[in-house]
């Protein structure tokens, strides 16, 4: 973002004043303000935040809204439709801590990491990638009505979860999108090369008493010119879910979990890239469906 281009505040009316002086402080950019009550909103209450894209109707950079206070209205649409002003998606710096959520059954994982493998399908198809950075909140897919008062737990609504600091009330059935985009990517193409030989260095994945691992791998790509395929963003985004959320989960369920042993060998294989989203996504729920209800909701999980 040039310096001084503008940018578009959703406010709710009451904070106008004060949150106008704060973020030209921050920003020192031209800002329109936009009130709640003018906008073409699918939320009956929104907190104040910034909008994902720049008057133009194009996605702005993310390292240009990675402020803590950053965390607008989501909808589910495309990032550039500059006729439809509703069209946002939700940037927050925290969304929740991963290590405190309990788990009913195998039933709940399942679920749970299918709402992870959704938000990153969501992001990957939007030419975004890195929403799966390590040490940082994932993308998750949930619905708005799960998320009321501070409180968000995917797994058990019967168990308050605090939303870190942020005081967000949204009531509606719509679901959504939302990642920390402090480190993300904006893809400018998605399209690997016959025979290109890609080295990925993935973070330094920490699977508790599992001990930790950070080797450079690689692979030689076989997709074709004409198949659309993945970046390096999107590849590293698929070897996290696989080391940070499918095999953690693993670790700690190894008899529970032991069907997901060839669904983790096909994300994390060194020779061979990781499947794309939209398909390692199919790939879960078919896994997910073929479970009997027994093994779902009634095996003992940690």
């Amino acid at each position: 973002m040039l310096a001084g281009e503008a940018i578009t505040i959703f406010l709710h009316p009451k904070d106008i004043s004060s949150a106008t002086t704060f973020l030209q402080i921050q920003f020192r950019k031209t800002l329109l303000l936009s009130p709640i009550s003018n906008i073409a909103l699918r939320f009956s209450d929104i907190a104040d935040g910034l909008d994902a894209r720049n008057t133009q109707g194009e996605i702005v950079m993310p390292e240009m809204r990675s402020h803590p206070w950053n965390h607008c209205a989501p909808i589910k649409a495309h990032f550039q439709d500059k006729d439809d002003p509703a069209v946002t998606f939700i940037v927050i710096p925290f969304c929740f801590d991963v290590w405190r959520l309990r788990w009913k059954n195998v039933d709940a994982i399942m679920l749970y990491i299918k709402s992870v493998i959704e938000g990153i399908a969501f992001f990957h198809a939007q030419g975004i990638s890195h929403v799966v950075p390590y040490g940082l909140p994932v993308s998750v897919k949930c619905e708005a009505s799960s998320l009321l008062d501070g409180v968000f737990n995917p797994v058990d609504p019967n168990s308050s979860l605090q939303y870190s600091f942020l005081d967000i009330t949204i009531h509606d059935q719509t679901p959504f999108y939302f990642t920390h985009l402090h480190h993300c990517i904006v893809e400018k193409h998605s399209s690997y090369f016959v025979g290109e030989e890609i080295k990925v260095r993935g973070p330094e994945f920490v699977l508790g008493s599992g001990g930790s691992r950070s080797e450079p791998r690689t692979y030689t790509s076989s997709r074709t010119p004409n198949r659309i395929g993945m970046t390096l963003g999107m590849t590293d985004d698929m070897l996290y879910l696989a080391e940070g959320y499918v095999k953690i989960r693993l670790v700690y369920n190894q008899i529970a979990l032991y069907f997901l042993e060839d669904f983790m060998e096909e994300l994390d294989n060194l020779h061979l890239p990781p499947p794309n989203a939209e398909t390692a996504l199919k790939k879960w729920n078919k896994l997910h469906h073929s479970l009997t209800w027994f093994k779902r909701r009634l095996w003992p999980v940690e």
